[in-house]
């Protein structure tokens, strides 16, 4: 007697053709694919099973059957017209490698990007630098797409196609943009596991702020070297990292400081590290002198506004604001005189 269910191929493989057929009719999806499958390997074709196959994973079983066969006519048919979309989707995968191996034309697999996003997203998967340039544009194209399946698969392909020298940095940066932040985080990995980090920073030195910090916090390791151009210029972004990097170079340090007069304790850092060597850097010469005139004149400029003020506690506010920031500045400007040019 045949067991109603079988959850093997195996098990399905040793039955003979009438058990098998037998089996077609199971109530059990899995049993009706693995007879199925069985019976598609002895005969010349599964057509007559696929017919009016209920179940959307069977139908995808026999897709591979149907290919194992050649049956690419049908593969096509499936994944043109099939209700399901995963069918489709799993079918177009299958009709792609076909094209890859020159079986069917490219235009078969181009005329899958009219589809659903789930059969988008498996076409791209399968695509790479040996596709057509016509198939690595609609791949590209998607990373403007408007589900973020396809996106990701897209940026996939893109990350292949930049390391082959077949895609430009600014269209993967436009991807990036369009991402959100978890999605951007995923991509930036998948692109860091292949590509080296310095070329990465090449292609995203004119990106937003936003992918630039999320570049650096998967590799705050890199911040000072590989990575340092999505630093060098925004002092705001070093500023929001600052507690997640190591010692930053001096030369950053001195850009933020001529840009952000406010942070004192920033001040007071880059003199304590310019005061270790024996004479000022010739590099950081302008930017002692120039500092040196900003204190002395922000001092006077506070004496100036202390001798004005009344004892009203509106001007007792800005008094102690005053006097905190002279206490500050002084030890400053009195490093900064000792320092031999």
């Amino acid at each position: 007697m045949t067991a109603s269910v079988i959850d093997n191929f195996d098990a399905a493989s040793r039955l003979g053709e009438a058990e098998l057929r037998e089996l077609v009719s199971s109530e059990d999806a899995r049993t009706r694919l693995y007879a199925i499958w069985a019976l598609g390997l002895r005969a010349a074709s599964v057509v007559g099973h696929l017919q009016g196959e209920p179940d959307p994973g069977v139908r995808r079983g026999l897709a591979v059957v149907l290919a194992g066969q050649g049956e690419v006519d049908l593969l096509v048919a499936l994944c043109r017209h099939d209700p399901n979309v995963h069918v489709r989707a799993s079918t177009s995968q299958i009709v792609v490698r076909f094209a890859k191996a020159g079986g069917i034309p490219w235009s078969l697999v181009n005329e899958r990007f009219a589809d659903a996003p789930e059969v988008r997203a498996a076409v791209i998967s399968q695509l790479d630098a040996a596709c057509p340039p016509e198939l690595r544009e609609l791949a590209l194209r998607g990373l403007q797409d408007t589900d973020e399946i396809v996106r990701r698969e897209a940026f996939e392909v893109a990350v292949k196609l930049f390391a082959a020298g077949l895609a430009d940095s600014a269209r993967l940066r436009d991807g990036l943009e369009r991402m959100t932040r978890g999605e951007c985080t995923n991509a930036l990995v998948l692109w860091m596991a292949s590509s080296p980090p310095a070329a990465i920073a090449l292609a995203l030195v004119d990106a937003s702020t936003t992918v630039r910090e999320l570049a650096i916090r998967l590799r705050p390791d890199l911040a000072f070297t590989d990575l340092l151009p999505l630093l060098a210029d925004d002092p705001d972004l070093f500023l929001t990292l600052a507690h997640k990097l190591e010692e930053p170079p001096l030369q950053l340090l001195v850009q933020v400081v001529a840009k952000k007069r406010e942070r004192y304790d920033l001040q007071e850092e880059v003199v304590d590290r310019i005061s270790a060597y024996e004479r000022v850097p010739r590099d950081h010469a302008g930017f002692v002198a120039e500092l040196r005139t900003r204190c002395a004149q922000r001092l006077a400029e506070i004496e100036t506004v202390l001798v004005s003020l009344t004892d009203s506690l509106e001007d007792e506010a800005e008094r102690d604001e005053l006097e905190w920031s002279r206490e500050v500045i002084e030890p400053i400007l009195a490093k900064l005189a000792r320092l031999r040019d």
